[in-house]
């Protein structure tokens, strides 16, 4: 069963929610798991896929700093 957090991002069926940073009125990135794939978005908007959680974690660290996030 999904979260109601889940269903107001909209996701694909069958991706997980795994970290978020960001708040929900400005800029946001999220990572979220499917199958093996980790995927990066930023305003809901799919910018990069991983092999692992780390390297799409490292992925968001980074770009939250380039755009003022954290």
């Amino acid at each position: 069963m999904q979260s109601f957090f889940e269903l107001r991002l909209k996701l694909k069926p069958g991706e997980k929610m795994v970290n978020k940073i960001g708040k929900q009125g400005k800029q946001e990135l999220s990572i979220t798991k499917k199958g093996r794939e980790f995927h990066l978005y930023v305003d809901n908007e799919l910018a990069d896929t991983f092999k692992s959680e780390r390297e799409a974690r490292k992925a968001q660290k980074e770009m939250g700093k380039l755009i003022g996030i954290k």
